[in-house]
């Protein structure tokens, strides 16, 4: 029974026929298996008898199946799982795939690439003998694939879309600029993102990160063209280099692709100038340079100054050397200076032997007799017409002038007949160190001076000597009286103006003549004949019965009521009549 059992699991139901029929009957079962055709006409596993072996033989090992024992010649071999293909008819099998990114194997991904967001693909070798082949490969705008393992990410951001990349930030300049990712050479990893770089083009130069450049374009560039500048106005070309008398250097102060066409063209070569685009109107020191036709260090060394009259570098020649202070000397052009002290002219603070302002403070010229470069002290003070006198060296002269006699045109500060003929010219220091100082002075009996100008004269009828004057009509008898002229005017009509007026205590006056004066010899003071208060001083009172300087000593005191008397010249002896006066002693009727 167990024997049974066993064929049917292992060769079906042929194998318990044969079986039983080797047992009982031996001949029976050789005739059975003839009679089937062979060892599967007799229901037989051909895997088994041979199926198996070759399946097995197969690269990699393939798995044998009968699907019909019963069938002889219908075994197959199958692909082993998981590889997949058609099946071998009684062979092994030819195509068998296995996709590496997708089964379970020892050499699958699994899960490698999806776990790091990547793609798997085995697309190259698909075989099931293609083993270890499969590639991870980065997905979306990223690039990059690895055999067998994650792949390293790479993303050129200027050619890529995505939110990071520069898209037309770069392309879209005028002009067009280039994207480059800095690290595409390399590949750009996806750590180092937004650092694409946009650079200039052409001859412009700049480059800037994640943005478009700011470009610079240098208009002195040799390479720079008009056609670098669409629309606008660009590039020095050779305008400096070809200045015509000497090349120009040329400078873009702003190279910045904003500020087109201000170039500007600087004068070199020792000449100074410059111009924003256009050549240079360059200036050229001649002093400074040495060539045949310029100074050089002709005039430094005969120990003389250099100077160029004409600025300009088409102004050649026109230089000329000058003598250096104190001395002096004719310029000359292109040629040393022969040169001379002038004592008189030179600065004193650099000539010790010099005349200064010697001379000139005392109104006189100054001449150096001896101009030559060794000769000092050889100066002179000479006076200036009109003035004369003897010239002292190396000193002031002694000059005079009279201004008031000296009709010479030169002098300009001369009186020359300015008093007339009825004033006299008075010049009170008649030298040239005092000049403009002449007056005129009025004829006696008047007098008054006038400083440069006609005397305003006057006269004073008290004190002078004239047909119109006093001439002591008050000063002459007794009384004195003091003579008062108002009006001193030397015309007419301040003439016999003149008054005489009583000296104090008396009072009065008279004009042209002697005054009439009063006096009270009780009220006055002081005076020898006055009251001075000899009545009032007594309780008397005084009366002066003829108030002239002429009456004198006639004043009296009268006692005053009840008591009577009077006296001349002095105190009233009083008396009092008790009967008749009224009083507090008296009889009182």
């Amino acid at each position: 029974k167990l024997q049974f059992l066993y064929l049917i699991e292992q060769g079906g139901w042929a194998g318990v026929g044969i079986v039983l029929m080797t047992r009982r009957r031996p001949a029976a079962a050789a005739w059975l298996l003839l009679l089937l055709g062979g060892p599967g006409a007799l229901g037989q596993d051909e895997c088994a008898t041979g199926g198996d072996a070759t399946c097995a033989a197969a690269v990699p090992p393939q798995t044998c199946d009968d699907p019909n024992p019963a069938n002889a010649g219908d075994w197959v071999c199958l692909c082993t799982p998981p590889a997949t293909g058609p099946q071998g008819p009684q062979g092994a099998a030819q195509g068998c795939l296995l996709n590496e990114c997708a089964a379970t194997c020892p050499t699958c991904v699994a899960s490698t690439c999806s776990s790091v967001g990547q793609a798997c693909d085995d697309t190259a070798g698909p075989g099931e003998n293609e083993l270890g082949d499969w590639f991870c490969e980065c997905v979306g705008p990223r690039d990059g694939r690895a055999m067998r393992a994650a792949a390293t990410c790479t993303i050129d951001e200027c050619v890529a879309t995505c939110n990071t990349c520069a898209g037309t930030s770069c392309t879209g300049a005028t002009p067009a600029q280039t994207c480059r990712d800095p690290n595409d050479a390399a590949g750009p990893v996806t750590t180092s993102l937004y650092d694409w770089v946009c650079e200039c083009t052409g001859i412009r130069t700049g480059t800037k990160e994640a943005q478009r450049a700011d470009c610079e374009l240098d208009e002195c560039d040799a390479a720079c063209m008009a056609t670098d500048c669409p629309g606008a106005t660009c590039c020095a070309g050779t305008t400096c280099a070809s200045a015509p008398l000497s090349a120009q250097d040329c400078e873009d102060p702003s190279p910045a692709d904003t500020s087109l066409n201000d170039w500007v063209c600087k004068c070199a070569g020792g000449r100074v100038g410059e111009a924003e685009a256009a050549q240079a109107a360059c200036e050229m020191d001649e002093c400074t340079v040495t060539s045949a036709t310029w100074a050089g260090t002709t005039c430094s060394a005969a120990t003389q100054d250099c100077e160029d009259r004409g600025a300009l570098e088409t102004e050649t020649n026109d230089w000329w050397c000058l003598c250096r202070a104190p001395l002096s000397g004719e310029a000359m052009t292109a040629a040393v200076v022969t040169c001379e002290l002038d004592e008189c002219t030179a600065d004193k603070a650099l000539c010790g032997s010099c005349a200064g302002t010697t001379c000139s403070d005392k109104g006189q010229g100054c001449t150096d007799t001896d101009k030559a470069v060794g000769a000092t002290m050889t100066w002179e003070c000479r006076c200036n017409p009109p003035g004369v006198g003897v010239q002292a060296n190396a000193f002031v002269a002694a000059c005079s002038l009279d201004e008031c006699t000296e009709m010479d045109p030169a002098c300009t500060t001369c009186a020359k007949g300015a008093c007339g003929t009825d004033q006299d010219c008075g010049d009170p220091d008649p030298t040239t160190a005092s000049l403009d100082d002449w007056e005129c002075a009025c004829r006696a009996p008047t007098t008054g001076t006038g400083l440069r100008a006609l005397a305003a004269c006057v006269i004073d009828e008290c004190l002078e000597t004239c047909t119109t004057c006093a001439m002591n009509a008050c000063s002459g008898a007794a009384p004195v009286q003091d003579c008062r002229d108002a009006d001193q005017r030397a015309e007419l009509a301040g003439r016999s103006n003149w008054e005489c007026t009583c000296r104090a205590p008396s009072v009065g006056a008279q004009t042209n003549g002697r005054a009439s004066c009063a006096l009270n010899e009780c009220t006055a003071s002081p005076c020898a004949t006055c009251e001075m208060d000899q009545c009032e001083g007594i309780g008397q009172t005084c009366t002066d019965m003829v108030q002239t300087d002429q009456v004198l000593g006639d004043w009296e005191c009268a006692c005053r009521a009840p008591f009577v008397g009077t006296a001349t010249a002095a105190a009233a002896t009083c008396e009092l009549d008790e009967c008749t006066a009224v009083c507090a002693t008296c009889e009182q009727d």
